[in-house]
């Protein structure tokens, strides 16, 4: 792992098993990330990478020390990311609200 570079693990849906996630960060600050779920395989923005960038400790693998994710969330604040993904995790909430 580079300082670049962030190894984390997610729980799958099951929460029996966990899928390994890497995040990487360029030099300009932008961040990317790959997940080995099959939604991230087929190139979705997956709810795991998502999860890890909100700061979501639930969704976590057990094998994954939590300053891992400290560390990618404020990569990701830096970035200007981690509050549009909080925002866009209370739209989809008060969506589902209205909607069912």
């Amino acid at each position: 792992m580079t300082e670049s570079e962030i190894r984390l693990s997610a729980k799958s849906s099951d929460r029996k098993s966990e899928y390994p996630v890497t995040f990487f960060r360029e030099d300009d600050g932008r961040i990317s990330g790959k997940c080995s779920c099959r939604a991230s395989q087929m190139g979705q923005f997956c709810k795991h990478l998502r999860g890890l960038i909100a700061g979501d400790a639930g969704i976590l693998g057990e094998s994954t020390d939590s300053s891992a994710q400290e560390k990618l969330v404020d990569w990701a604040k830096e970035a200007g990311i981690h509050e549009k993904i909080i925002e866009l995790d209370n739209l989809e909430s008060d969506l589902t609200k209205i909607c069912l």
